[in-house]
């Protein structure tokens, strides 16, 4: 359950989120010390990590609306999650569009979306400077750690609590697209409560976009994400349209296979 900017491992979006999906500040100076809450945040991060922690089932619903705001486009999808290498891949279970079952339809575009990605590899890593995150995406990863900056702002009430905010900025090279963003953190432990981020530049034809996640922790102290939402808008000329996906994530495990360090799960088949 790593977070990803897409680059390296993590849960990765199929070809058919990506379909769906296809219709600023200041950057932050890096702290002179390591922030202390912050660091709590990237401990937790890494705990998790080591105990393998992941979930099994993700669904997405999806609209896609017009100027005049009634709905084009109504997508819900539902994957499970499976170990693939070094990588989570999302496999496609069920997807409605407006009513209608297209599972077939949608896993023939996946596959052909992945192979048209797969030729244009080298194109997209010389020309591509749109970095976008995933849905579990957050900037505590230990891989990612080096390629973050980031600002402790203030304080400010969160949902019957409190929260200490921090402005980030996500670069992983020299004249990439970054990921600009927020966390919220718990005031005591550090356990990270959202993370709101879009990129910069936008992808084409995008006007807006802001993602947004969620996460709790569990009484026994697993720290893990809930939600995602996706909000934004853009088009072509006078051909405009505004979009919202929400994931959820269930049936979470840790460990292996058997939720105790067994060996990766194999992708079920169809």
């Amino acid at each position: 359950m790593k977070p990803t900017a897409r680059r390296g491992r993590g849960v990765v979006l199929s070809g058919v989120c990506l379909f769906v999906l296809s219709l600023g500040f200041t950057a932050p100076s890096p702290a002179a010390s390591p922030d202390p809450l912050w660091e709590k945040a990237a401990a937790l991060a890494d705990r998790m990590e080591r105990e393998k922690a992941a979930f099994d089932r993700m669904e997405m619903h999806s609209q896609v609306r017009k100027k005049d705001g009634s709905i084009e486009e109504d997508m819900h999808l539902v994957f499970r999650i499976v170990e693939a290498g070094e990588d989570y891949e999302a496999e496609l279970v069920s997807a409605v569009r407006n009513g209608e079952d297209v599972t077939e339809k949608l896993r023939e575009e996946e596959r052909k979306a992945e192979e048209k990605q797969a030729g244009e590899a080298g194109k997209q890593e010389e020309d591509g400077t749109t970095l976008e995150a995933e849905p579990t995406y957050h900037p505590f990863a230990a891989e990612i750690r080096s390629e973050v900056t980031y600002k402790r702002m203030s304080e400010v009430p969160f949902e019957g609590g409190r929260a200490v905010t921090y402005r980030f900025e996500h670069r992983p090279g020299k004249g990439e697209g970054c990921l600009k963003g927020r966390v919220w953190l718990d005031p005591d432990s550090g356990s990270p409560l959202q993370v709101e981020v879009s990129p910069d530049p936008l992808p084409k034809h995008v006007d807006e976009i802001v993602t947004r996640i969620r996460f709790e922790t569990t009484p026994e102290g697993d720290w893990r994400p809930v939600s995602c939402s996706m909000d934004g808008s853009g088009g072509m000329l006078w051909i405009k349209r505004s979009f919202t996906s929400t994931f959820t994530f269930s049936e979470f495990r840790k460990g292996g296979a058997d939720g105790a360090g067994g060996p990766p799960r194999e992708a079920p088949s169809s």
